[in-house]
Protein backbone atom coordinates (compact mmCIF):
# COMPACT_ATOMS: atom_id res chain seq x y z
CA UNK A 1 0.00 0.00 0.00
CA UNK A 2 1.58 3.54 -0.36
CA UNK A 3 3.89 5.41 1.69
CA UNK A 4 2.79 8.20 3.36
CA UNK A 5 5.45 10.98 4.24
CA UNK A 6 4.17 13.02 7.17
CA UNK A 7 7.74 14.65 7.23
CA UNK A 8 10.07 14.95 3.91
CA UNK A 9 13.71 13.51 4.46
CA UNK A 10 16.21 16.06 5.72
CA UNK A 11 19.93 15.40 6.27
CA UNK A 12 21.57 16.28 9.34
CA UNK A 13 24.27 17.86 10.29
CA UNK A 14 23.72 20.76 7.60
CA UNK A 15 26.22 21.87 6.41
CA UNK A 16 28.17 19.15 6.89
CA UNK A 17 32.02 18.91 6.36
CA UNK A 18 33.24 15.56 4.43
CA UNK A 19 34.10 12.77 5.79
CA UNK A 20 31.21 12.74 8.26
CA UNK A 21 28.17 10.67 9.48
CA UNK A 22 25.12 11.92 7.96
CA UNK A 23 21.76 11.55 9.82
CA UNK A 24 18.81 10.74 6.91
CA UNK A 25 15.97 11.41 9.25
CA UNK A 26 12.10 11.68 8.25
CA UNK A 27 8.69 10.68 9.21
CA UNK A 28 6.30 7.69 7.47
CA UNK A 29 3.22 5.57 7.83
CA UNK A 30 1.76 2.82 6.06
CA UNK A 31 -1.88 2.14 4.89
CA UNK A 32 -1.43 -1.42 6.44
CA UNK A 33 -0.67 -2.31 10.17
CA UNK A 34 2.82 -3.72 9.79
CA UNK A 35 5.27 -3.81 6.11
CA UNK A 36 8.38 -3.94 5.44
CA UNK A 37 9.77 -1.20 3.21
CA UNK A 38 12.77 -0.67 1.12
CA UNK A 39 14.77 2.81 1.36
CA UNK A 40 17.25 3.55 -1.51
CA UNK A 41 19.88 5.98 -1.16
CA UNK A 42 21.74 7.70 -4.27
CA UNK A 43 24.48 10.20 -5.88
CA UNK A 44 25.05 10.68 -9.38
CA UNK A 45 27.63 9.33 -10.31
CA UNK A 46 29.79 11.45 -11.90
CA UNK A 47 30.89 13.59 -8.28
CA UNK A 48 33.26 12.91 -6.23
CA UNK A 49 30.74 12.35 -3.16
CA UNK A 50 30.37 8.76 -2.32
CA UNK A 51 28.51 6.83 0.38
CA UNK A 52 30.94 4.44 2.75
CA UNK A 53 28.60 2.27 4.70
CA UNK A 54 29.73 0.05 7.91
CA UNK A 55 33.49 -0.35 6.30
CA UNK A 56 32.10 -1.07 2.77
CA UNK A 57 33.94 0.21 -0.41
CA UNK A 58 32.37 3.25 -1.01
CA UNK A 59 29.30 3.72 -3.17
CA UNK A 60 27.06 5.67 -5.10
CA UNK A 61 23.74 3.98 -3.34
CA UNK A 62 23.09 2.66 -0.47
CA UNK A 63 19.64 0.48 0.70
CA UNK A 64 18.08 -0.11 3.77
CA UNK A 65 14.84 -1.89 4.73
CA UNK A 66 12.78 -0.53 7.64
CA UNK A 67 9.20 -2.04 9.25
CA UNK A 68 6.55 0.64 8.92
CA UNK A 69 3.26 0.55 10.70
CA UNK A 70 -0.18 2.62 10.44
CA UNK A 71 1.05 5.35 12.89
CA UNK A 72 3.63 7.97 12.11
CA UNK A 73 6.99 6.73 12.54
CA UNK A 74 10.44 8.94 12.51
CA UNK A 75 13.16 6.70 11.04
CA UNK A 76 16.70 7.72 11.05
CA UNK A 77 19.29 6.26 8.94
CA UNK A 78 22.78 7.23 9.68
CA UNK A 79 25.20 7.07 6.42
CA UNK A 80 29.17 8.12 6.08
CA UNK A 81 29.66 10.34 3.50
CA UNK A 82 32.91 10.51 1.81
CA UNK A 83 35.26 12.23 -0.88
CA UNK A 84 36.15 10.29 -4.02
CA UNK A 85 36.61 9.81 -7.28
CA UNK A 86 35.17 12.88 -9.78
CA UNK A 87 34.44 15.84 -10.17
CA UNK A 88 35.28 18.30 -6.78
CA UNK A 89 31.19 19.53 -5.47
CA UNK A 90 32.08 22.91 -3.68
CA UNK A 91 28.47 23.51 -2.65
CA UNK A 92 26.27 21.77 -2.84
CA UNK A 93 24.72 17.41 -3.35
CA UNK A 94 21.58 15.93 -4.00
CA UNK A 95 20.51 12.38 -2.24
CA UNK A 96 18.12 10.95 -4.22
CA UNK A 97 15.49 8.58 -2.19
CA UNK A 98 13.47 5.80 -3.38
CA UNK A 99 10.97 4.30 -0.93
CA UNK A 100 9.29 1.36 -2.12
CA UNK A 101 6.40 -0.39 -0.19
CA UNK A 102 5.60 -4.02 -0.21
CA UNK A 103 3.39 -4.08 -3.09
CA UNK A 104 6.06 -2.74 -5.21
CA UNK A 105 5.20 0.75 -5.34
CA UNK A 106 8.14 3.55 -5.70
CA UNK A 107 7.92 6.62 -3.82
CA UNK A 108 11.02 9.72 -4.98
CA UNK A 109 12.11 12.05 -3.00
CA UNK A 110 15.62 13.93 -2.86
CA UNK A 111 17.30 16.05 -0.04
CA UNK A 112 20.06 18.43 -0.50
CA UNK A 113 23.47 18.39 1.50
CA UNK A 114 25.70 21.71 1.98
CA UNK A 115 29.22 21.08 1.76
CA UNK A 116 31.40 22.97 4.80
Amino acid sequence: MPIFVTQKVAATPNPADLPKRIEFRQTLRSQLATEVITVDYALAPDHDIWFQDEGDAPSKTVKRTETLGNIDQEFVDRIKLIRGKGQRLDDLVQIDQTLTDSFGIATHAACVLRLA
